[in-house]
């Protein structure tokens, strides 16, 4: 269930998909995405990378965390998971500007 969320965070919770997500603390079961799935062998290779990316993140190890996400992004640009994530990542890393890019992009792709 989403409550009311004070900006960014309502953003964040709404755009993660596929899979279960950290946010600050909240695990977020997300809905499936709707754009076209990539081939089998891109999509296991996404799931992959945001699988890693994932674990990255729950080690605090950051600058991996972002790597693999780009990574995801390079074989699904579309991606919400990887977009949401590659935004708290940079939001994390205190570059708050370079995370909203990522955000405003994922609300882009959404289907509402």
């Amino acid at each position: 269930m989403i409550m009311k969320w004070p900006g960014i965070l309502r953003l964040m919770m709404l755009m993660c998909t596929a899979c279960a997500f950290e946010v600050t603390g909240v695990l977020v079961q997300a809905a499936p995405q709707t754009s076209a799935p990539p081939s089998n062998a891109a999509a296991a290779h996404l799931h992959l990378y945001l699988e890693q990316a994932a674990e990255a993140m729950h080690q605090g190890d950051l600058a991996s965390a972002a790597e693999k996400l780009r990574r995801a992004l390079a074989i699904d640009p579309h991606s919400l998971a990887a977009l949401n994530n590659l935004a708290i990542v940079l939001a994390r890393e205190g570059k708050p500007a370079g995370a909203i890019p990522f955000y405003q992009q994922g609300a882009e792709s959404a289907s509402w």
